[in-house]
């Protein structure tokens, strides 16, 4: 899939945000603007720009064999 995408940051393992472990990808160029947000730098517009096809592999690349079994995209 070569849909062009735009990503601030991609944390694995995730734990904080429920059970288990996940991979968290956080996007970039939100336009909510939500007052107060803790997420301020993910607003700009045009920065991480990626493909599907490229997160899918760093998220490959930077899980166990566990991960990489259970990742599939949806």
């Amino acid at each position: 899939m070569t849909t062009a995408i735009a990503i601030s940051r991609i944390h694995y393992p995730v734990t904080t945000l429920g059970p288990g472990q996940r991979v968290g990808i956080w996007m970039q160029g939100c336009s909510i603007r939500c007052p107060g947000c803790i997420s301020m730098d993910t607003w700009a517009h045009g920065l991480g720009m990626t493909t599907v096809d490229d997160v899918m592999a760093a998220i490959r690349g930077r899980c166990d064999d566990f991960g990489r079994r259970a990742l599939r995209p949806t």
